[in-house]
């Protein structure tokens, strides 16, 4: 499979289950695509904003706010996002006009 320059590549880029399988583990893919954790500084370049921005909507929450997953029990703990998630969030905003986003923007306030 040919190298990609796209950091989310990656992650997002499926590969042969022999590629997904740890060294040593039974064979077979360990998770399923949404299941797939992507880590907070590669979420933020994906969503082409800073991972500062990711942080301050973790903080504040509220609309704009992705679902993450703390990868353990200290607030200090690194933050990753789902695959799923992210995708969910970008469909979202997938608009074809200005008016429709201007309707689904009105709709958000009622």
């Amino acid at each position: 499979m040919p190298k990609s320059n796209n950091p989310a590549s990656a992650v997002l880029t499926k590969q042969s289950p022999q590629e997904d399988t740890p060294k040593g583990s039974p064979g077979g893919n360990l998770w399923r695509e949404d299941e797939i954790l992507v880590p907070s500084a590669e979420a933020a370049r994906m969503l082409l904003c800073k991972p500062q921005t990711l942080r301050v909507r973790r903080l504040k929450g509220g609309k704009g706010c992705i679902p993450y997953v703390r990868l353990g029990e200290s607030r200090k703990a690194r933050v990753a996002y789902r695959l799923s998630d992210l995708k969910a969030y970008l469909a979202a905003r997938v608009y074809t006009n200005t008016a429709e986003e201007s309707v689904k923007e009105s709709e958000v306030h009622e």
